[in-house]
């Protein structure tokens, strides 16, 4: 009965509003970053489905994912990075120049180029 209980609660928790997704993708710091876009490469860029992120030795799920005004997203998550868990609250801009820019709670800022992926 724990164990159900306990699914059903990670189940519920794990709540992804729907809308634009074009932050769906792999985002890497630069060109190099980016040539190892879609390998196992240990400095391959980070790489944003739907309802998850993954990079080298740690993943994300997304608990929410709210659409903002613009392309715009909170994104609450829950990450184990190295056998840690840990929670994260950014927003997630997506400028006209097609960067991701990645701001956490201390209003530390990321910048990501998109990358094209070979097929």
């Amino acid at each position: 009965m724990i164990r159900n209980t306990l699914v059903l609660s990670l189940l519920t928790a794990t709540r992804v509003i729907a809308g634009d997704s074009a932050y769906v993708g792999h985002w890497g710091i630069d060109a190099a970053n980016c040539a190892v876009a879609g390998t196992l490469a240990e400095d391959r860029p980070l790489e944003i489905f739907e309802t998850e992120l993954f990079a080298h030795e740690w993943s994300c799920d997304f608990i929410t994912l709210e659409v903002m005004p613009g392309r715009a997203w909170n994104a609450a998550l829950t990450c184990l990075d190295m056998g840690f868990i840990e929670k994260f609250n950014e927003l997630w801009v997506i400028d006209a120049e097609d960067k991701l820019h990645i701001f956490d709670e201390t209003g530390v800022q990321s910048q990501l180029q998109r990358c094209e992926v070979p097929k």
